[in-house]
């Protein structure tokens, strides 16, 4: 299966860029998340931890996402 992406260019360049950079930005979420996690199994005030770890897996689901396949 080959897939085509086409952007018109210069006038979406900023679509193009979030397309180009979608692998990058889903390292830093798993990153992020790895972190959070870490924070909260070592005590260190684990309830603002928690919440934005809540947060952000109720932001990437309701994005129709998955932070870890």
């Amino acid at each position: 299966m080959i897939g085509v992406l086409r952007f018109r260019l210069p006038a979406e360049d900023d679509v193009w860029r979030d397309a180009c950079n979608g692998w990058k930005w889903h390292g830093i979420v798993q990153d992020l998340d790895n972190q959070l996690r870490g924070r909260i199994k070592h005590g260190d005030e684990r309830g603002s931890y928690q919440e934005a770890r809540d947060l952000l897996y109720e932001l990437v689901h309701d994005s129709g996402l998955e932070i870890w396949e």
